[in-house]
């Protein structure tokens, strides 16, 4: 049984990748029992920006992590999907797969590595496990920069609940799941599909749509630490040209301007 993480890395100028947070995200993953082998991480933007990815490529040689495909243009969802979809049926199905963005930084509570987490699963006939999003702040509120190698947790020490009550966006999150899951394109929970059902009644058949039995979930109190509010964040929000990015700070611009002035946070929400 493997543990399998995948995940996406934009290099484009809408998303300014940090590279900083991208050296502890490999760090914290490691440490969490990831091996070298078994990193999946997909860059966007490739063509457009090699010089941050001739960046990225050397962080992944120095960690003997090899990059699985490129998506040449700017970030797609749907495009990063379909590689996902496409290289999760070439892989065991017996394994397990973490799917982290490469700000959520995924804590199992009591389980020492990510290993032990999917053996407990495994034993228990769940597929699944889910926690929630909690944002990490500074302690002076602003959205500073991140430093390699000094702990991340001191940097950002400070716990709030912003993507969850301030933005009103997508909180809860999968943590790890069997490789057999469907999940959505933003991997944040598994796709109910319902069966249609034939039904004949005094000599009438008509469908209903009955829901699928869906994989065990293991609900826990586990939390995905989200290191989101950093300086690049604030590059992002002046970038954004258009409503119809990919990224939730489109869509929620006027909230994200109402909880931060500047580089600073007006208000936080724990």
């Amino acid at each position: 049984m493997n543990i399998h993480l995948f995940s996406t890395i934009c290099l484009d100028e809408d998303e300014y990748p940090d590279l900083n947070l991208y050296r502890h995200y490999i760090d914290h993953y490691k440490k969490l029992g990831i091996q070298d082998e078994n990193f999946h991480i997909v860059p966007c933007g490739v063509d457009s920006y090699k010089e941050t990815f001739e960046d990225f490529e050397q962080i992944n040689k120095q960690n003997n992590i090899l990059t699985l495909d490129l998506v040449p243009k700017k970030y797609d969802v749907w495009k990063s999907h379909y590689i996902y979809l496409e290289w999760y049926k070439k892989i065991n199905p017996d394994d397990w797969i973490v799917r982290p963005d490469p700000d959520e930084f995924n804590d199992y509570g009591h389980f020492n590595t990510i290993q032990d987490c999917a053996t407990y699963l495994e034993k228990n006939n769940y597929k699944a496990l889910r926690g929630s999003l909690m944002d990490r702040v500074s302690k002076d509120l602003y959205l500073n920069k991140v430093r390699y190698p000094d702990e991340l947790f001191a940097q950002f020490p400070v716990q709030a609940n912003i993507t969850k009550h301030a933005l009103s966006a997508t909180w809860e999150k999968l943590l790890l799941f069997k490789a057999t899951v469907p999940i959505r394109p933003g991997h944040h929970d598994m796709i109910w599909n319902p069966d249609k059902i034939k039904i004949t009644q005094k000599s009438k058949q008509y469908w209903v749509r009955t829901p699928r039995p869906t994989p065990g979930i293991y609900d826990t109190n586990f939390k995905v630490f989200h290191f989101k509010w950093t300086s690049t964040l604030v590059d992002r929000l002046n970038n954004i040209k258009h409503k119809n990015l990919y990224s939730s700070f489109s869509r929620d611009k006027e909230k994200t301007n109402n909880i931060i002035t500047g580089d600073r946070f007006n208000i936080i929400i724990q």
